[in-house]
């Protein structure tokens, strides 16, 4: 016996999906491209532009005094760009549509169980 579809096998079926994009087999979701990039674009700027100040031109400096700072601001942006990805690339958990639920047979038993 096959098995079900998978949301990703039917997601880019007329009606069924949405403007999002799946990436990695469905595990990876972004938003529409002309909207999500500039949205992205600028998160990233906000994030990364403070972070190569503050290690350009007050790391050396900081380095000198107390190299566990830097040790510590080095993890808490591996975190920071770690949660980014995760925020940004993963489900959301939005309810699926009427086209969806009915292509995809048990979607609505397995939402109201999630």
């Amino acid at each position: 016996q096959a098995s079900p579809p998978r949301v990703r096998d039917v997601w880019s079926t007329t009606g069924v999906g949405g403007r999002s994009r799946l990436f990695l087999g469905g595990r990876c979701v972004t938003g529409p491209p002309h909207v999500d990039t500039r949205f992205t674009l600028c998160a990233w700027t906000s994030i990364l532009a403070p972070v190569a100040f503050f290690f350009l031109a007050c790391g050396p400096f900081l380095w000198s005094r107390s190299p566990g700072l830097l040790s510590v601001a080095s993890v808490l942006l591996a975190a920071t760009i770690a949660l980014m990805l995760l925020t940004s690339c993963t489900d959301p958990g939005i309810i699926p549509r009427p086209a969806l639920r009915l292509l995809v047979p048990g979607l609505h038993e397995e939402v109201a169980a999630a």
